[in-house]
């Protein structure tokens, strides 16, 4: 699963299952730039941050580096 966030905020937009669900969504996305993000190489691409996201009993849990 991955989180599109807020840059500023940090707060969770959506979830997607599975990257898939991205490039559906936004095409003209580089995958390979969020899952830079979500591997902490960059801080965010095209104005969000990008989590990998573990899901801990009820409460969902970002990963990554440059969490806010």
């Amino acid at each position: 699963r991955i989180a599109k966030c807020d840059k500023d905020s940090g707060e969770i937009i959506k979830i997607y299952e599975i990257v898939k669900e991205i490039s559906d969504e936004f095409p003209d996305y580089y995958i390979q730039a969020i899952k830079g993000c979500c591997q902490g190489t960059k801080n965010s691409y095209k104005g969000f941050r990008w989590h990998y996201v573990e899901l801990d009993s009820d409460n969902i849990v970002l990963k990554g580096k440059f969490i806010k």
